[in-house]
């Protein structure tokens, strides 16, 4: 089927604004060159881009020769979006701009419920937010919420939440209420994989989500995440890693979840993951023991998950900060395991190691609206 030069011309002007989000400033001859496109063509695209406020000139360049060429700079923070990440604990908020930079980001130790005190509280925080960035509502692309449960595909529905959470689908709809903008809810390890996407080139990859809970996402050659017929794919943590183990909160003995979330960990240090591992770089015998163990389960873990999937695994979550400096001996667990990986990189630690699955879920709508420009 052929494509319609309208089509044509979308396709070059979403082209040039995701390239020129990632400069600072620049001619329209250097987009032109970069982008193998022709002069007329940029210029039609970037005329579009000013005329709807995303790009604007910035001054002149020096001359090369005749006119000097005008500069212009991507006005990135025209439109944003909030991501908020929900953890059976902790309420994660994040502000990013169209580059995925981040403008705000703070994490809160609590505990939602479906209250009108935690309703209230939640929705005052993310106006407060708002209003001191000076962000007008205008400029507000949508909030995008992470969550640990099965998100209907359009991001609307919860079809299944992890039971520790104590909150629902009414608790997300009042939330709006009371804030007024677009909203969408994701499982908090696509979301984390989404924002892992974001920040490098690697195509190809499981991202193993290690959080208070634990999941995952395999992202395709395309880059793009596979969510399954029941949008289940990358539900790691419910995997038999122990046969007749303990007891998960699905009702099932044995998986992965049990075995491999940082919980297991952070409460050792009242609930600080960071002070668990400041306490095992003095040495703390509890803490080294405890990990030691943490580690052989991962290992065994990553070792399932690279005969299944044979591409590099991220190894993100809460752990994902943490994780890189250890990465060499647990490859040496998994050797143990399968001595065919030898001398192959395969486990990496995550470009976006803190609020990955906030970014992400508010990147929903940062790429819904670039898609459509």
């Amino acid at each position: 089927m052929a494509i319609s030069n309208m089509e044509v011309r979308r396709i070059n002007r979403n082209n040039i604004f995701r390239h020129i989000l990632k400069l600072n400033e620049f001619s329209k001859n250097e987009v032109a060159i970069s982008l193998r496109l022709s002069l007329p063509t940029v210029a039609q695209g970037m005329e579009y881009l000013e005329s709807i406020g995303l790009v604007e000139q910035a001054g002149v360049l020096p001359s090369e020769g005749g006119r000097r060429p005008m500069s212009y700079r991507c006005r990135k923070n025209a439109k944003v979006a909030m991501g908020v990440d929900i953890t059976t604990n902790h309420v994660n908020i994040v502000v990013v701009n169209m580059a995925l930079q981040i403008l705000y980001q703070h994490r809160y130790k609590e505990v939602m419920d479906e209250s009108e005190e935690a309703l209230d509280w939640l929705a005052g925080t993310i106006m407060e937010t708002i209003q001191n960035l000076n962000i007008s509502a205008e400029a507000i692309l949508g909030i995008g919420f992470s969550i640990p449960a099965i998100v209907g595909e359009d991001g609307s529905m919860i079809l299944a939440i992890h039971e520790s959470m104590k909150i629902s689908q009414r608790f997300f709809q009042k939330l709006i209420e009371r804030t007024g903008f677009p909203f969408k809810m994701i499982n908090d390890a696509n979301s984390a994989a989404h924002a892992e996407c974001s920040y490098h080139e690697r195509k190809s990859f499981v991202y193993f989500f290690l959080s208070n809970s634990v999941g995952g996402a395999y992202v395709d050659q395309e880059g793009k995440i596979q969510y399954g017929r029941l949008m289940r794919a990358g539900e790691f943590g419910h995997v038999t890693l122990h046969p007749g183990g303990r007891k998960c909160y699905c009702g099932r003995v044995g998986c992965l979840n049990e075995y491999c979330n940082t919980m297991l960990l952070s409460n050792l240090t009242g609930g600080n993951l960071e002070q668990f591992f400041a306490k095992l770089k003095e040495q703390d015998e509890v803490c080294a023991e405890v990990w030691e163990t943490y580690m052989d389960d991962l290992a065994l873990a990553c070792h399932n998950l690279l005969n299944i999937y044979d591409i590099p695994i991220v190894l993100g979550g809460y752990l994902g900060e943490y994780i890189e400096e250890y990465i060499p001996e647990l490859e040496k667990r998994v050797i143990k395991y399968d001595s065919y990986i030898a001398g192959h990189s395969m486990l990496f630690a995550p470009q976006q190691k803190r609020m990955a699955a906030a970014i992400g879920a508010a990147g929903q709508f940062i790429e819904e609206f670039i898609a459509g420009i």
